[in-house]
């Protein structure tokens, strides 16, 4: 993420995470799945020697766990309040998307995340706390399609780099009406010129 904070300069904000504007409480521990890899396709020939690689796009992140400790009433009572804030009020609402602060997580360019799921706080007996594990999906919207009648596309040159003119239809028609107004006058000045010659015998 462009102006990441350098962990060697400011390690700080690396331990922090804000969903929502409401700090993930405790001490988070670790932050996995906040990657958006490239998708790719092996394809490999019957005839021909030799694999070939087909980029399918950019999946998004499905499944960022955040662990965090949680050491104290205050912070397990703050892990509850963070289930009811990324959690839809009703049971039929879709989780709402959530803008989220973490350079771990906005190190690939994941800026809004919506719920998937809190595990209750678990006991850790070897260190004597609780523990939670928050997940969230990488809330990436549909994008709007166009719908409708195929219609051709103009383009600005043909195949052959010759400069087309989208206009040129309208100009043409112009032209033309332009033409027909030319004859009827010709025709009409034509016919005034005879009446005078007849009339002049």
């Amino acid at each position: 993420m462009p102006g990441a904070p350098n962990p060697y300069v400011d390690s700080g904000p690396w331990g922090h995470v804000y969903i929502g504007g409401f700090r993930v409480p405790g001490v988070v521990e670790s932050i996995d799945g906040a990657e958006r890899p490239e998708e790719w396709d092996v394809q490999k020939p019957t005839k021909k020697g030799g694999a070939s690689t087909v980029w399918k796009g950019t999946a998004i992140a499905d499944s960022i766990k955040i662990v965090t400790s949680l050491h104290d009433k205050a912070s397990v009572d703050n892990y509850t309040r963070m289930r009811d804030l990324l959690r839809p009020p009703k049971s039929t609402d879709a989780p709402p998307a959530l803008p989220i602060v973490s350079p771990i997580v906005n190190f690939n360019g994941i800026t809004r995340v919506a719920y998937r799921s809190m595990s209750p706080p678990e006991w850790v007996k070897s260190g004597g706390y609780w523990k939670g594990t928050i997940t969230v999906i990488d809330f990436s919207p549909p994008k709007e399609v166009k719908t409708g009648v195929a219609r051709p596309k103009i383009g600005r040159r043909t195949i052959t780099e010759e400069q087309v003119d989208p206009n040129q239809d309208k100009k043409d028609r112009f032209a033309e009406l332009a033409e027909q107004v030319k004859r009827v006058n010709r025709r009409r000045s034509e016919g005034g010129r005879i009446r005078n010659a007849g009339q002049g015998g």
